[in-house]
């Protein structure tokens, strides 16, 4: 008795690695005026096979939809996938002066291990330009000495910093930091929402 076998084998990789994912930008912690595309990173030692990530505001609890912010959450985002990295942006995609949002990543590779250990972002999103005031000397005021020039800031997030610029009407020089010369020269205060500057040669 002959008999003929046809035996077909299917070799399949065991992957039991997960994919890794970052956030590029915005980058944790980041105060912008701007932000219109959403980057990062993934990775995986077989395959990434897609990238998704939730838009959340902070503020309200509201997801991001792919048109517009509702209250139903959590919302994923399939971003735009390319070989080491991937982007996600939307025309619709509108951020709220002042408010503050967290982005979240999540991969997926080709064995469909999804990342347990997901990138997370937080960011503020800033539009309003800061104020600030001089105090000392007053405006106006005729001084025989200055020694220190003081003031206030005010903004809606924070001040990080100020700097103010000095110029001698008499002959339009400028401080510079350690001597009157020409042209424009911010120079560093110290403190933030009250400031002052100290240290200008008289003259």
């Amino acid at each position: 008795i002959d008999s003929d076998f046809d035996v077909t084998l299917d070799t399949k990789t065991l992957d039991g690695i997960l994919p890794d994912v970052v956030i590029t930008q915005p980058t944790n912690g980041l105060t912008t005026n701007a932000l219109t595309t959403i980057s990062g990173t993934a990775n995986d030692n077989v395959k990434v096979s897609s990238v998704t990530i939730r838009i959340n505001r902070i503020s309200d609890n509201f997801d991001f939809n792919g048109t517009s912010w509702t209250t139903t959450s959590p919302i994923w985002l399939d971003a735009t996938l390319y070989t080491s990295s991937w982007t996600y942006s939307d025309a619709d995609l509108s951020w709220v002066d002042s408010s503050s949002y967290t982005v979240i990543a999540k991969a997926k590779d080709t064995s469909d291990n999804w990342t347990t250990n997901y990138a997370t972002n937080t960011f503020t999103y800033d539009v309003t330009a800061p104020t600030s005031a001089v105090v000392n000397p007053a405006d106006g005021s005729t001084i025989s000495s200055l020694g220190t020039i003081s003031g206030t800031a005010q903004d809606n997030v924070s001040v990080n910093n100020v700097a103010v610029v000095v110029k001698r009407l008499s002959d339009d020089q400028y401080w510079t930091g350690s001597a009157w010369g020409t042209g424009e020269t911010w120079v560093s205060a110290t403190g933030t929402t009250i400031w002052e500057y100290t240290g200008i040669a008289s003259g």
